[in-house]
């Protein structure tokens, strides 16, 4: 159980620590400051749901929206389809130029 950058690749474990980065050259150990804030999420129909609470308090409910759904598409009665557009407001050469830098394109 890990998250990804999918810019940077670095990974982090479920408690937030980085575990891994690809391109780090030293064996120390990684900073403090690397370390992320672990929250409570739920996945469900192949999304990430987080819980959020500004006084840091744990899940005070669960989501229940998705069961018929899923019992749905277990049956065939109904399926997920994604429609995706994207529109760059840019230069053409723009694209161009930033591919040097692997980290984020």
């Amino acid at each position: 159980n890990s998250l990804q950058c999918p810019f940077h690749g670095w990974s982090f474990n479920v408690a937030g620590d980085c575990v891994s980065v690809p391109y780090r050259r030293c064996n120390r150990d990684m900073p403090q400051s690397s370390k992320l804030h672990a929250y409570e999420v739920r996945e469900h129909l192949e999304r990430v749901f987080i819980w959020f609470d500004a006084e840091g308090r744990v899940p005070q409910w669960e989501l229940s929206c998705h069961q018929k759904l899923e019992e749905d598409l277990q049956k065939g009665s109904f399926y997920l389809a994604a429609i995706r557009q994207m529109e760059f407001d840019q230069h053409c050469c723009e694209m161009h130029m930033n591919s040097a830098d692997p980290y984020h394109f």
